[in-house]
């Protein structure tokens, strides 16, 4: 087992070119570079989220 908070100090892999913002790398480009490719996909996933709650009760 490694000790809490060594995963940090490790060199981060290359990240894809539309990802998610980390919070210790700010992106190069504008803050809505990304926003036309990750709407619909957090749109669906939302849906799917609620879809699944409903099927759980």
């Amino acid at each position: 087992m490694e000790r809490p908070g060594s995963w940090c100090e490790r060199p981060k892999p290359q990240a894809p070119s539309c990802e998610l913002p980390s919070p210790w790398s700010k992106p190069k480009q504008p803050d809505n570079w990304c926003e036309v490719q990750k709407d619909p996909v957090v749109s669906v996933l939302g849906f799917l989220l609620k879809t699944a709650a409903k099927k759980r009760r």
